[in-house]
């Protein structure tokens, strides 16, 4: 077997320009340097946010499909290329992606559309003449079992026993850490209610979340 030998390095081969995906956009980015700043994130950001660049919001759409069904309308969520999976639905993936551009980047208003969805709302139950079909449920013909988590299923104990308090708006709550402050434990959060003036414990979802420890009422 022959043997490759690396060639020394001979310098610099010369200047290279960022760019952009040349699939998408062939031409060299058009870089102004700020005050403080090459400029070169603010020409990448504008890219991503730009109405003519179709990829970024059907990434984030597909990537908010697969958050609420386990599965997105393209199943690689993360590869968007060639190797990437087909999606399933490319009209569905169009008209949420253009729904999503008219309504200014709303997230808020594209889980809406989702969830009040018939899609959204199917049963689990098996169905054989479906299977047979679309075995993989790749056209989310019922819904995909997977697991709650942790937050949901708190919330739903709560108002199972009927003392959630389902207020909205207003400032969040911050839970009492299960362990006390230490060094390099951060910082405690601004003093805060943990329960609203009725006493009724707050759903998690305007709960201050601290990554360096674990609050009183996660999990619980």
């Amino acid at each position: 077997m022959a043997s490759r030998i690396r060639q020394p390095y001979s310098g610099m081969i010369g200047n290279r320009q960022p760019g952009f995906l040349s699939i998408l956009d062939p031409a060299d980015a058009n870089i102004t340097p700020l005050e403080k700043s090459s400029g070169r994130r603010s020409v990448l950001a504008n890219w991503l946010a730009d109405p003519k660049n179709p990829l970024t919001t059907r990434v984030i759409v597909n990537r908010v499909w697969n958050w609420h069904f386990g599965q997105g309308i393209s199943n690689t969520p993360s590869d968007f290329g060639l190797m990437g999976d087909r999606p399933t639905d490319k009209e569905l993936l169009d008209y949420l992606t253009a729904t999503f551009v008219e309504n200014g980047w709303s997230l808020k208003k594209l889980h809406k559309m989702i969830v009040m969805s018939n899609t959204y709302q199917e049963s689990s139950e098996f169905q054989k003449a479906s299977a047979e079909i679309d075995p993989d449920n790749k056209y989310f013909w019922r819904w995909n079992r997977h697991r709650l988590e942790g937050e949901s299923i708190r919330d739903s104990m709560l108002e199972t026993a009927g003392i959630l308090n389902l207020k909205m708006h207003g400032p969040g709550v911050f839970p009492p850490p299960r362990v006390p402050f230490g060094p390099g434990a951060g910082v405690p959060s601004p003093a805060g209610p943990s329960r609203t003036d009725s006493g009724m414990p707050r759903s998690r979802l305007p709960a201050s979340a601290r990554r360096t420890s674990i609050s009183a009422s996660r999990g619980a």
